[in-house]
Protein backbone atom coordinates (compact mmCIF):
# COMPACT_ATOMS: atom_id res chain seq x y z
CA UNK A 1 0.00 0.00 0.00
CA UNK A 2 2.91 2.37 0.86
CA UNK A 3 3.72 2.31 -2.91
CA UNK A 4 0.11 3.98 -3.91
CA UNK A 5 0.76 6.44 -1.31
CA UNK A 6 4.27 7.21 -2.22
CA UNK A 7 2.97 8.06 -5.63
CA UNK A 8 0.77 10.59 -4.27
CA UNK A 9 1.64 14.38 -3.67
CA UNK A 10 1.38 15.56 -0.61
CA UNK A 11 -1.88 17.82 -1.07
CA UNK A 12 -5.68 16.86 -2.24
CA UNK A 13 -5.32 15.55 -5.52
CA UNK A 14 -7.93 15.75 -8.77
CA UNK A 15 -10.14 13.43 -9.96
CA UNK A 16 -7.96 13.32 -12.70
CA UNK A 17 -4.85 12.42 -10.62
CA UNK A 18 -6.80 10.27 -8.52
CA UNK A 19 -7.53 8.17 -12.23
CA UNK A 20 -3.98 8.14 -13.44
CA UNK A 21 -2.98 5.31 -10.58
CA UNK A 22 -4.52 3.07 -12.79
CA UNK A 23 -3.27 4.22 -16.03
CA UNK A 24 0.88 3.26 -16.73
CA UNK A 25 3.08 2.32 -15.04
CA UNK A 26 -0.61 1.40 -13.00
CA UNK A 27 0.05 1.39 -9.52
CA UNK A 28 -3.35 0.06 -9.08
CA UNK A 29 -5.56 -2.39 -10.71
CA UNK A 30 -8.50 -0.43 -9.66
CA UNK A 31 -8.88 3.29 -7.97
CA UNK A 32 -11.91 5.73 -7.56
CA UNK A 33 -12.59 8.62 -5.93
CA UNK A 34 -14.50 8.49 -2.01
CA UNK A 35 -14.46 12.05 -0.36
CA UNK A 36 -13.87 15.57 -1.62
CA UNK A 37 -13.41 18.55 -0.58
CA UNK A 38 -14.90 22.01 -1.21
CA UNK A 39 -12.90 22.35 -4.34
CA UNK A 40 -13.74 19.18 -5.60
CA UNK A 41 -10.43 17.43 -5.38
CA UNK A 42 -10.46 14.62 -4.00
CA UNK A 43 -9.74 13.85 -0.24
CA UNK A 44 -9.64 9.99 0.27
CA UNK A 45 -10.16 7.25 -2.22
CA UNK A 46 -9.94 3.43 -2.55
CA UNK A 47 -8.11 0.98 -4.78
CA UNK A 48 -6.75 -2.08 -5.20
CA UNK A 49 -2.92 -3.00 -5.00
CA UNK A 50 -1.80 -6.52 -5.45
CA UNK A 51 -4.74 -8.69 -4.78
CA UNK A 52 -6.22 -6.25 -1.86
CA UNK A 53 -9.00 -3.59 -1.52
CA UNK A 54 -7.31 -0.82 0.63
CA UNK A 55 -7.86 2.76 0.96
CA UNK A 56 -6.36 5.66 1.74
CA UNK A 57 -7.00 9.62 3.33
CA UNK A 58 -5.32 13.09 3.13
CA UNK A 59 -5.04 14.52 7.03
CA UNK A 60 -4.15 17.63 5.87
CA UNK A 61 -0.12 17.34 5.57
CA UNK A 62 0.09 13.54 3.71
CA UNK A 63 -1.60 10.63 2.48
CA UNK A 64 -2.17 7.98 4.97
CA UNK A 65 -3.46 3.98 4.72
CA UNK A 66 -6.50 3.68 6.60
CA UNK A 67 -6.82 0.46 8.65
CA UNK A 68 -10.82 -1.24 6.38
CA UNK A 69 -8.96 -3.80 3.85
CA UNK A 70 -10.20 -6.77 2.08
CA UNK A 71 -8.33 -9.44 0.35
CA UNK A 72 -11.35 -11.72 -1.87
CA UNK A 73 -11.28 -9.10 -4.85
CA UNK A 74 -14.30 -11.37 -6.15
CA UNK A 75 -16.49 -10.96 -2.91
CA UNK A 76 -15.61 -7.22 -2.75
CA UNK A 77 -17.21 -6.79 -6.43
CA UNK A 78 -19.64 -9.24 -6.13
CA UNK A 79 -21.21 -9.48 -2.86
CA UNK A 80 -23.25 -6.26 -2.02
CA UNK A 81 -22.84 -7.14 1.57
CA UNK A 82 -19.19 -7.44 1.99
CA UNK A 83 -18.60 -4.17 -0.48
CA UNK A 84 -21.44 -1.96 1.69
CA UNK A 85 -19.55 -3.22 4.84
CA UNK A 86 -16.02 -1.83 3.40
CA UNK A 87 -17.14 0.80 2.20
CA UNK A 88 -18.79 1.89 5.48
CA UNK A 89 -16.29 1.17 7.38
CA UNK A 90 -13.60 3.04 5.07
CA UNK A 91 -16.18 5.91 5.07
CA UNK A 92 -15.98 6.10 8.79
CA UNK A 93 -12.23 6.27 9.46
CA UNK A 94 -11.73 8.60 6.39
CA UNK A 95 -14.11 11.21 8.36
CA UNK A 96 -12.19 10.98 11.36
CA UNK A 97 -8.92 11.92 9.66
CA UNK A 98 -9.86 13.98 6.53
CA UNK A 99 -10.18 17.90 7.84
CA UNK A 100 -13.54 18.92 7.08
CA UNK A 101 -15.02 16.14 5.03
CA UNK A 102 -16.73 17.77 2.33
CA UNK A 103 -19.04 14.83 0.74
CA UNK A 104 -18.61 12.16 -1.32
CA UNK A 105 -18.17 11.36 -4.71
CA UNK A 106 -21.45 9.81 -6.58
CA UNK A 107 -21.17 7.01 -9.42
CA UNK A 108 -20.98 9.82 -12.18
CA UNK A 109 -17.06 9.96 -11.74
CA UNK A 110 -17.00 6.35 -13.00
CA UNK A 111 -17.41 8.39 -16.37
CA UNK A 112 -14.56 9.60 -15.92
CA UNK A 113 -12.06 6.86 -15.05
CA UNK A 114 -9.91 5.30 -17.79
CA UNK A 115 -10.46 2.19 -19.35
CA UNK A 116 -10.38 -0.87 -17.53
CA UNK A 117 -12.56 0.56 -14.77
CA UNK A 118 -16.08 -0.74 -15.98
CA UNK A 119 -14.18 -4.22 -17.10
CA UNK A 120 -12.65 -4.61 -13.39
CA UNK A 121 -16.24 -3.73 -11.75
CA UNK A 122 -17.87 -6.24 -14.19
CA UNK A 123 -15.47 -9.13 -14.58
CA UNK A 124 -15.80 -12.06 -11.76
CA UNK A 125 -12.25 -12.03 -10.10
CA UNK A 126 -11.01 -16.07 -11.10
CA UNK A 127 -10.65 -17.73 -13.77
CA UNK A 128 -13.47 -17.72 -15.97
CA UNK A 129 -16.11 -20.58 -16.34
CA UNK A 130 -18.33 -20.81 -19.66
CA UNK A 131 -20.94 -19.06 -17.31
CA UNK A 132 -18.71 -16.56 -15.72
CA UNK A 133 -17.97 -15.82 -19.79
CA UNK A 134 -21.41 -15.64 -20.54
CA UNK A 135 -22.46 -13.59 -17.67
CA UNK A 136 -19.63 -10.92 -18.61
CA UNK A 137 -21.08 -10.26 -22.14
CA UNK A 138 -24.16 -9.61 -20.35
CA UNK A 139 -23.32 -6.64 -18.67
CA UNK A 140 -24.66 -2.86 -20.13
CA UNK A 141 -21.42 -1.38 -19.42
CA UNK A 142 -19.78 -3.59 -22.00
CA UNK A 143 -20.38 -3.76 -25.57
CA UNK A 144 -18.63 -7.08 -25.93
CA UNK A 145 -16.15 -9.64 -24.49
CA UNK A 146 -14.32 -12.13 -26.53
CA UNK A 147 -12.28 -15.28 -24.65
CA UNK A 148 -8.89 -15.49 -26.36
CA UNK A 149 -6.42 -17.79 -24.32
CA UNK A 150 -7.71 -20.50 -21.97
CA UNK A 151 -5.66 -23.09 -19.67
CA UNK A 152 -7.30 -26.80 -19.89
CA UNK A 153 -7.47 -26.69 -15.92
CA UNK A 154 -8.44 -23.12 -15.09
CA UNK A 155 -10.83 -22.09 -17.74
CA UNK A 156 -10.81 -18.49 -19.52
CA UNK A 157 -7.54 -16.94 -18.35
CA UNK A 158 -7.44 -13.91 -21.16
CA UNK A 159 -10.05 -12.21 -22.45
CA UNK A 160 -10.64 -8.96 -25.12
CA UNK A 161 -13.42 -6.69 -23.50
CA UNK A 162 -14.41 -3.67 -25.54
CA UNK A 163 -16.25 -1.30 -23.05
CA UNK A 164 -18.63 1.37 -23.68
CA UNK A 165 -18.02 4.93 -23.30
CA UNK A 166 -21.18 8.12 -23.31
CA UNK A 167 -18.46 10.05 -25.75
CA UNK A 168 -18.73 7.25 -28.66
CA UNK A 169 -14.73 6.54 -27.64
CA UNK A 170 -15.32 2.67 -27.07
CA UNK A 171 -11.76 0.85 -26.25
CA UNK A 172 -11.14 -2.78 -26.28
CA UNK A 173 -9.02 -3.90 -22.98
CA UNK A 174 -7.00 -6.59 -22.87
CA UNK A 175 -6.52 -8.41 -19.73
CA UNK A 176 -5.32 -11.84 -17.92
CA UNK A 177 -6.00 -13.17 -14.68
CA UNK A 178 -3.38 -13.28 -12.41
CA UNK A 179 -3.67 -16.61 -9.88
CA UNK A 180 -1.29 -15.06 -7.44
CA UNK A 181 -3.02 -11.94 -6.44
CA UNK A 182 -6.58 -13.77 -7.71
CA UNK A 183 -7.82 -10.62 -9.91
CA UNK A 184 -7.13 -9.59 -13.72
CA UNK A 185 -4.24 -7.21 -14.78
CA UNK A 186 -4.42 -4.98 -18.04
CA UNK A 187 -2.12 -5.72 -20.47
CA UNK A 188 -3.15 -2.83 -22.61
CA UNK A 189 -5.83 -0.98 -23.90
CA UNK A 190 -6.59 0.08 -28.27
CA UNK A 191 -9.63 2.55 -29.22
CA UNK A 192 -12.09 0.68 -31.73
CA UNK A 193 -10.08 2.36 -35.07
CA UNK A 194 -6.53 0.51 -34.12
CA UNK A 195 -5.10 -1.20 -36.54
CA UNK A 196 -5.32 -4.93 -36.87
CA UNK A 197 -1.43 -5.58 -36.49
CA UNK A 198 -1.82 -3.61 -33.03
CA UNK A 199 -4.80 -5.23 -31.87
CA UNK A 200 -2.62 -8.80 -32.97
CA UNK A 201 0.16 -7.66 -31.23
CA UNK A 202 -1.36 -6.79 -27.81
CA UNK A 203 -3.20 -10.26 -28.28
CA UNK A 204 0.30 -11.83 -28.40
CA UNK A 205 1.58 -9.96 -25.32
CA UNK A 206 -1.67 -11.18 -23.56
CA UNK A 207 -1.20 -14.68 -24.35
CA UNK A 208 2.74 -13.94 -22.95
CA UNK A 209 1.51 -12.35 -19.92
CA UNK A 210 -1.22 -15.20 -19.04
CA UNK A 211 1.87 -17.83 -19.86
CA UNK A 212 4.07 -16.24 -16.49
CA UNK A 213 1.21 -18.43 -14.86
CA UNK A 214 0.14 -21.06 -16.27
CA UNK A 215 1.93 -24.04 -17.69
CA UNK A 216 -0.09 -24.29 -20.86
CA UNK A 217 -2.61 -22.11 -22.69
CA UNK A 218 -4.22 -22.38 -25.87
CA UNK A 219 -5.27 -19.85 -28.09
CA UNK A 220 -9.09 -19.30 -28.10
CA UNK A 221 -9.59 -16.82 -30.54
CA UNK A 222 -7.06 -14.72 -31.96
CA UNK A 223 -5.09 -13.90 -35.80
CA UNK A 224 -4.22 -16.66 -37.75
Amino acid sequence: MEKVTNALPDRAITVEETFDLMRPPRQCGFVAPLHQDEAGRCTSIYFEHEGQMSAAAFDGASWAPLTPHCEDIDQYFHNDQVMEQFTDDMAAEAERQVPNPHSMFGHQVQFQAPPGFQTKLCIRHRALSPEDYDSLKAWPQLGDATAIWGNPEAGIVAVAVMELSPDGEHSVIFTNFNPEIGTWRVVDTIGLDSLPEVAGHIHKETGKAASEHYTEIEMITGPQ
